[in-house]
């Protein structure tokens, strides 16, 4: 199988991934939020595009570490390919209203 239509059957399934990356969310910080952003969820994707996964930790968490957890229990726990083409962005709840208003369309996981 070539690259470009491997590349193209993952990103096929970026609901799927992202709905582990909630349920990962979910299982360790259970007031967390997920969502995708970017080029996937407007639709304007290509073939170099990855997923922009988009994480609110409530307040207090230390979201650098938060972040690797969730990370780390998708892939192991969930399934998601190592070589998946995602791109985590976090932020406590606060900090994503304000990437939630610059971004384009949002779609809320879960």
């Amino acid at each position: 199988m070539s690259w470009i239509r491997y590349h193209v059957e993952h990103l096929k399934r970026w609901r799927e991934v992202a709905e582990k990356f909630f349920k990962a969310a979910r299982d360790l910080y259970p007031e967390s939020e997920v969502y995708v952003i970017g080029s996937v969820a407007e639709g304007r994707h290509t073939v170099t595009s990855d997923v922009d996964i988009l994480i609110c930790f409530p307040e207090g968490i230390d979201v650098r570490r938060a972040k690797k957890k969730v990370i780390l229990r998708a892939m192991d726990v969930y399934d998601v390919p190592w070589d998946y083409p995602f791109e985590v962005h976090a932020y406590t709840m606060s900090e994503c209203e304000k990437v939630k208003r610059v971004s384009g369309k949002v779609v809320r996981i879960g």
